[in-house]
């Protein structure tokens, strides 16, 4: 299921809850392929499996999180939730040990999912305070599968959770692409060309992809992983890459840059992080900068022809840039690094992010320089000029209206959901905002403060 900041006509991405905790990922051992199976483990499994697969569902069926998606979606997490807690009545799954962080994350969704559907009472539209209730169920439950997996999983609770998004996010955003190269399988896709499907929204995929970045830099830097995973994580990082830049999503590229560094400060393997990364990503920034000049891909209203054709080509070359990534990968995963070289590459990749930095700091800095920023609540063009514009006044405007909206109704907000109705009062233009691009001040404005302490 997928929220948050909202475009005018879609809802807006964050992943469904997991238990994945990224410091375990190198401190955890290993599952061994070739240990005998028990039925745990078996059970473990099939937990994940069914697990994989309601997200999976969450991302195809939930319709970028607006009402014909909550009720299918939220309706397929909590039944199964509600199987594997009977299981664990009766023994299995274990119910993992939660410490206070996460005694405090489970309390505050669960007081969260309350007060929005208190809301409800004094809501100016409350029957859309009744859907981001049932939203927020779902939300709820999705968490509740994450902790269920976490305590069937064990001590590679860790591993099995991100394996599983690994997976799930190589599917949705292999068929987001597909979209491109087949236009009959995204029919809207003439009027609209940002990469959307399946989940419905452009950003919303765009963090999706942020996640599968850094997925891959573990699958394909990690010691001990064999190396058809290591090429699999190289593709899940060339696939992001590439669905990531057809998004068109400022601020996607700005969460793949912070995810990315940040892996790299954490990592034991930063050579190899790094190497992967390179390997990955500069093959899938070349088709995306030739599909970058093809209008076709990257602007609105083009005929369906011209996709057609397009899109072939971009199949061709993505296919060739898959080949070449792999090709690198499998490679490099045969040759073993020396102290020195190793010592080497470390100190030409930190010269080579210290002039990435260096370059896009400057461009964001020419791009300030001559943006006009106005008043007038003008949408971005969606073409791939919107990359080096940084001018938020439409973004502006709407947070500033969702200020005016809890202003008016402080402390306890004008109820969840309500935003694209309260916005009319304070609104300077005619179109149909769903939310205020802005997680915080959406839950103040629907919320009050209980819900942006929550």
């Amino acid at each position: 299921m997928l929220d948050g900041a909202a475009s005018t006509e879609y809802g807006s991405g964050q992943t469904p809850p997991t238990m994945v905790a990224w410091p375990l990922m190198e401190a955890a051992p290993e599952p061994s392929l070739r240990a005998p199976r028990s039925p745990l483990s078996r059970a473990a499994a099939l937990l994940a499996a069914l697990v994989g697969a309601t997200v999976l569902f969450a991302a195809f069926g939930g319709d970028g999180s607006d009402v014909d998606g909550i009720l299918p979606v939220g309706g397929a997490a909590v039944v199964l939730l509600g199987v594997a807690l009977l299981a664990a009545a009766v023994g299995w799954p274990v119910l993992p040990r939660l410490h206070a962080p996460g005694v405090v994350l489970v309390g505050a969704m669960l007081l969260l999912a309350v007060w929005t559907g208190a809301t409800v009472i004094w809501s100016i539209a409350p029957d859309r305070s009744w859907d981001a209730f049932n939203r927020t169920l779902a939300f709820t439950a999705f968490l509740g599968l994450g902790l269920m997996l976490a305590g069937a999983a064990g001590r590679v609770a860790a591993r099995v959770g991100a394996a599983v998004l690994s997976v799930v996010l190589g599917v949705v955003l292999t068929w987001a692409l597909a979209t491109k190269v087949v236009p009959s399988l995204d029919p809207e896709g003439d009027r609209v060309a940002r990469l959307r499907e399946p989940v419905e929204y452009w950003n919303a995929l765009a963090l999706l992809a942020d996640v599968a970045l850094v997925l891959g830099l573990w699958l394909g830097a990690s010691r001990g992983h064999r190396s058809a995973v290591r090429v699999a994580g190289g593709l899940l990082v060339y696939v992001a890459t590439l669905a990531l830049a057809l998004t068109l999503s400022r601020a996607g590229v700005v969460a793949a840059i912070a995810v990315v560094l940040l892996w790299l400060a954490l990592s034991r393997e930063r050579v190899e992080s790094g190497l992967v990364l390179g390997a990955s990503a500069i093959p899938a920034a070349l088709v995306a900068g030739w599909a970058f000049t093809r209008p076709a891909l990257v602007e609105d209203g083009a005929t369906r022809s011209d996709r057609v054709s397009d899109g072939a080509w971009l199949g061709v070359l993505g296919g060739i840039g898959a080949v070449v990534v792999a090709v690198l990968i499998v490679v490099g995963s045969r040759r073993a690094l020396g102290e020195t070289a190793r010592f080497r590459l470390s100190r030409g990749l930190v010269v080579a992010a210290v002039v990435a930095v260096a370059a896009g700091a400057t461009g964001i800095a020419v791009a300030a320089g001559g943006a006009a920023t106005s008043s007038s609540c003008a949408e971005i063009a969606n073409d791939p000029s919107r990359l080096g514009s940084v001018d938020v006044s439409n973004r502006l405007c709407w947070w500033n209206e969702a200020w005016d909206v809890f202003a008016a109704n402080s402390p306890e907000g004008a109820g969840a959901g309500s935003f694209v109705v309260a916005r009319k009062r304070y609104r300077e233009d005619a179109r149909n905002v769903v939310q205020p691009h802005s997680v915080p001040l959406q839950l103040l404005a629907d919320g009050g403060v209980a819900g942006l302490g929550l």
